[in-house]
């Protein structure tokens, strides 16, 4: 599956590098940049998925002044993340009325920079998963929001719980697609499910993150499938103990 190109632009070093390495955690393809030119020119030649500009840039173009300048070139596309420092949003607001879509204040906490980014990364759902990738699908919405790498760590009666590279927000609701589910529920394409519970753990010397998903009640069919696949495997360990 291709990695989403997320283009990013900012004068300081030390953010520039953060957000960089928070970027590619989430699984995507970075081109950070410190000079306005070379950002205009690589979009003529290549659109991102996603654009991330800090407003607060030094020199003679400003941040609401390059956001002016992208959605001249581009109207509709990519979407523009802000990246401000400005509380009181005076700034945010003028760049949302340029054409940005969405903001992040600085110094940018991990848990709202991840969930401002992943809604806005768009993955193709249509494909055949790889095994043991997962995406995310909001209710309301056709497309994945965030794709990533994991395994089931467990199935217990009311859903499942996934050992993944990322940290995804407790309480979020979301359905759940990715070859890994098909096996617990065939004839389920994805699940509707909520986070109950989400940490850290080391395992195999890597961190890793826990995500706790309990199936939708709504979804009865589903949580049935789940329960024979409990059913079946707790059978198989039964006869091999026989054995």
């Amino acid at each position: 599956m291709k990695k989403p190109l997320v283009y990013f632009i900012d004068d300081d070093d030390v953010v520039k590098q953060v957000i960089e390495r928070r970027l590619i955690k989430l699984g995507c393809e970075v081109r950070a940049f410190k000079e306005t030119t070379t950002l205009l020119n690589s979009l003529q030649e290549n659109l991102p998925q996603l654009l991330i500009v800090d407003l607060s840039l030094e020199g003679d173009v400003s941040g609401l002044t390059l956001i002016r300048q992208i959605r001249f070139m581009n109207p509709l596309k990519p979407p523009i993340i802000i990246l401000s420092g400005d509380r009181d949003q005076t700034q945010v607001i003028q760049g949302i009325e340029l054409g940005a879509s969405d903001y992040i204040i600085k110094p940018p906490n991990r848990y709202d920079f991840e969930e401002t980014i992943s809604k806005w990364l768009q993955f193709d759902a249509d494909g055949e998963s790889e095994s043991g990738s997962f995406q995310l699908v909001p209710p309301d919405k056709g497309k994945t929001i965030l794709s990533f790498r994991g395994w089931i760590a467990e199935v217990h009666s009311k859903g499942v719980t996934l050992a993944v590279d990322h940290l995804i927000k407790k309480s979020a609701s979301f359905y759940i697609c990715g070859s890994e589910i098909k096996k617990v529920t065939p004839n389920f394409d994805r699940l509707l499910v909520s986070v109950t519970e989400s940490s850290s753990k080391i395992i195999s010397g890597q961190q890793r993150y826990l995500i706790e998903l309990e199936v939708d009640p709504s979804q009865e069919q589903a949580l049935h499938e789940i329960r024979l696949f409990l059913a079946t495997k707790f059978s198989e360990l039964s006869r091999s103990e026989l054995d």
